[in-house]
Parts: C-alpha cells; sequence; structure tokens
C-alpha cells in the first residue's frame, strides 16, 4: 500500500512539474518571436514553430502566438497564414489586446484578405486598424497601415485619397529615420 501511495504521489509531482515547465517554455518562446519579428522574420517563424502545442497554451499566449506567427509568416514572404489563426489574433485583440496588437491584428487580416482578392473586405480590415493604431504607439504598424492604404485605394477609389495616405506613411517613414 505504502508503494502504491509513493509511486502515485511521484507521478502527480511528475505531471504538475511537467505542465508547468511547459507553460514556461512556451513564453521565452514567445518573446524571442516579437524580437525577431520585424528584423528577422524567418527566424521569427522558426521560434513560432518550436512551440509544440499552441493550442494548449493561456487564451492571452495563444493570441500573441497567432498574431507573431501571421506576422512573422507574411513578412517572410511565406505562404498566407491559415484563416483560423488570422481569425484567432483578430478575436482575442480586439477585445483584449492592446491598441498597437489589434492594430496589427485587423491589418493582417486586411492584408490576407487582399491577398485572397477580397479587396472589400480588406479595406474594412485595415480601415479598422487605421481607426486602432490612432491610439497606440507603434508608428511601423501605422506606417504598413497607410501604405496598405494607399495601394488600395489607388487601384479602386481614385488617387485623391491615396496621395494623402502615402503622404502619411512618407512622413512616418521620416519621423522613424529621425
Amino acid at each position: 500500500m505504502k508503494i502504491l501511495i509513493s509511486v502515485s504521489l511521484w507521478l502527480v509531482a511528475s505531471a504538475c512539474f511537467f505542465v508547468s515547465c511547459h507553460k514556461e517554455q512556451s513564453v521565452p518562446q514567445l518573446a524571442w518571436g516579437k524580437y525577431y519579428v520585424w528584423s528577422d522574420p524567418d527566424s521569427a517563424c522558426q521560434v513560432m514553430r518550436s512551440i509544440a502545442f499552441p493550442e494548449k497554451l493561456s487564451p492571452e499566449d495563444y493570441a500573441r502566438y497567432a498574431l507573431l506567427t501571421v506576422q512573422a509568416t507574411c513578412r517572410s514572404g511565406r505562404t498566407l497564414p491559415p484563416d483560423s489563426l488570422v481569425e484567432a489574433a483578430c478575436i482575442y485583440n480586439k477585445v483584449y489586446g492592446s491598441a498597437d496588437d489589434k492594430a496589427l491584428a485587423c491589418f493582417y487580416k486586411g492584408y490576407v484578405y487582399e491577398n485572397q482578392g477580397k479587396e472589400e473586405e480588406a479595406l474594412l480590415n485595415y480601415k479598422q486598424a487605421e481607426e486602432a493604431s490612432a491610439s497606440g504607439d507603434d508608428r511601423r504598424t501605422r506606417f504598413l497601415i497607410y501604405t496598405a492604404l494607399g495601394n488600395l485605394m489607388a487601384r479602386h477609389s481614385g488617387y485623391e485619397s491615396a496621395i494623402g495616405y502615402f503622404r502619411k506613411a512618407l512622413d512616418l517613414k521620416l519621423s522613424l529615420q529621425a
């Protein structure tokens, strides 16, 4: 009987240790993914792929995982990420994320739609991203949003609105270099 209790306690302790180590392991990977996503998106993709069971992350960490994976995939020029991953990033960040995360999620959802030929949905998401970025601090994201809106407007709405967005993008780019 003592052996059964000892083995049971050992199994419970081992399981707790495994679960806690697995949780701690994914958080540094998310931090490294965020670190690399702008400077080396290929490395960010590799870091995101190294997370063994992303669906077992907390909702907040899964949203960070989804957003970083989408961002790294798009920035590295790889095949577009699955719609479900883009949607997961948007759903969480629209409600709980910071203004910058909401803007990024909406931007990349628009980017995916635009590359699928769904330009009306892309425009709607780019506009939501622009609205969210107004209260955010990330000027790189705003630059991407203005450039995307300028390109979309140039193809469909006319050059006046496109020029306005390109001017905003240029002003941001110049302020980033200063």
